[in-house]
């Protein structure tokens, strides 16, 4: 793991709380789902410990979040991600959307896999 300044340790604890905070969780829950010790996650969100591959793991294991946003800020692609789901068809939209639902709604330690039939399902239905 490359070695970081302490302002970008900083700035790697600032988005990980974001994050944390995004998702409506507490330090005790956030550090029970991505398998830490609570005093050991609050020293990497106060900035105190760099964030471990462990933890990077952990977080795109629980989380699907992205290395290259914790330990550099990018977030990504949004505007082609959002080009391409224009392309889809509304029943394939209409499956993402409920995807996102389920990942956004659902905390993360009480997510089963979803259903790929009970989804096609509730598409159909919303569709008629």
């Amino acid at each position: 793991m490359e070695n970081f300044t302490k302002e970008e340790q900083i700035q790697q604890s600032i988005r990980l709380k974001q994050f944390r905070h995004q998702r409506g969780l507490s330090v005790e829950e956030f550090s029970e789902c991505i398998g830490i010790s609570v005093s050991g996650y609050q020293k990497v969100e106060n900035g105190q410990n760099a964030i471990s591959k462990k933890m990077l793991r952990s977080l795109k294991k629980q989380f699907y979040g992205s290395s290259d946003y914790f330990l550099y800020g990018d977030e990504g692609n949004v505007r082609g991600i959002m080009t391409e789901i224009g392309k889809c068809k509304d029943y394939e939209k209409m499956y993402i959307l409920l995807r996102l639902v389920n990942y956004f709604c659902v905390k993360p330690k009480k997510n089963p896999e979803i259903n790929e039939w009970e989804l096609y399902q509730k598409i159909r239905e919303i569709i008629k």
